[in-house]
């Protein structure tokens, strides 16, 4: 019996998609999604390679969220 490791992800509906595009753009400049034409039509692009960019912009903000020195840590 052979095992996989895979991860699926339905593509967001267009009014979730156009807010992470302008959130995405106010802190990075440019949106998230990379929208490809298709029969006059515009798609983003491939789920892969959606997943790989999202980890990346996570590792981003999370290193930009981190405290740089423990001093910058406070409990509540």
């Amino acid at each position: 019996m052979a095992f996989y490791n895979t991860v699926e992800v339905d593509r967001p509906a267009n009014n979730v998609q156009d807010h992470i595009d302008r959130v995405h753009k106010e802190v990075f400049g440019h949106p998230f999604y990379t929208h490809q034409r298709y029969l006059g039509m515009q798609w983003p692009g491939g789920k892969a390679e959606e997943l790989v960019r999202a980890e990346a912009v996570l590792k981003r903000l999370s290193k930009s969220a981190s405290p740089r020195n423990l001093s910058d840590v406070r409990f509540a």
